[in-house]
Formats: C-alpha cells, structure tokens, sequence
C-alpha cells in the first residue's frame, strides 16, 4: 500500500475546469463505481484513449446484429403476410356466402317493411335491414391486407439502401 502511495505522491497535480452540471455527473458515476472523482476521470480518459477501434468494431457488430434482425423481421412478415392471404382467401369466400345471405334478408325485411305490422315489427325489420347493409359493406372491405405488403417492402428497401450507405462509409 505504502508503494501505491508513494507512487501517487510523485505524480504532479492537474488543474482542471469543468462546468458544474459535468462535475456532478462525474461525482455521482464516481460514487456509483466506488471511485474518487481523480480516478473516475482518468478511467474515462484511458478508455477513450485505449478503445477507439473496439469502440468501432462494437458499433459494426451491433450493425450486423441489427441487420440479421430486420433480415429474419422481414421473413416473419412475409410469412405472416401469407398467413394473412390464406385466410383472405378463406374470408372471401365465407364473405361471399354472407353477402349471399345479407341481401336475402334485406329482401325479407323490404317484405316485412311493406305489410301492415306492428310498429316492434318494423323497427326491428328496419334494424335487421341496416344490419345487412353493414354486412355486406363489411364483406367487400379488403383494402388494408392488400396495402400491408407493399408498405412492407418499401420500408425493407429504404433499410437496405441505408445499410448501403453505411457499408460505403466503412470502406
């Protein structure tokens, strides 16, 4: 210990100005790694001066991390994108058979609604007739399925021309 001492004693004293809002900053990393505020700065300094190229090549791995994830994010969604066209196929034709149904009801509530019934009767004939309408507007809607695909592979693109970009910046 007595040699640690010594050691520090015959290095010469380093002025140094900071603004106040830093000074806390270091004092608090300081306390938090146990360290006096002298040692916390000198530990910042030699890693700055020792790891610039580690620091570059853990930014480039990081990148290639991010890559093979949007890569494997673009597979799943494409899968899912073809899940998702099955079961539209599966829907539309179910929804044919709907709109086949919907409209024979609303057919059936225009009968109802022209006899001479009860007021209840009518109101729900009426309701049921609205109802149908919805179905049918509902059954013809696939326009958001179609549009989600070529979003998709726009984004993938602007992604892939940026990792290009990148890339000419590394070499």
């Amino acid at each position: 210990m007595a040699d640690v001492k010594e050691l520090l004693a015959n290095i010469p004293p380093f002025g140094l100005r900071m603004q106040a809002d830093l000074k806390e900053r270091v004092k608090k990393a300081a306390e938090g790694n146990g360290r006096s505020m002298n040692a916390e700065i000198v530990a910042y300094i030699e890693s700055a001066l020792e790891s610039p190229d580690r620091n570059a090549s853990e930014l480039l791995r990081m990148l290639a991390d991010e890559r093979k994830m949007n890569a494997n994010r673009s597979k799943l969604l494409e899968s899912q994108f073809d899940l998702l066209e099955n079961y539209k196929g599966v829907m539309q034709s179910g929804n044919a058979q709907n709109i086949q149904q919907a409209r024979i009801i609303k057919s059936l509530c225009s009968i109802i609604l022209s006899l001479n019934a009860s007021p209840e009767i009518l109101d729900m004939a009426q309701r049921i007739s609205e109802a149908s309408e919805g179905i049918v507007r509902f059954a013809k809607d696939t326009a958001i399925l179609e549009n989600g695909r070529p979003e998709i592979r726009d984004a993938d693109k602007m992604i892939d021309r940026a990792d290009e970009l990148l890339k000419k910046r590394e070499d």
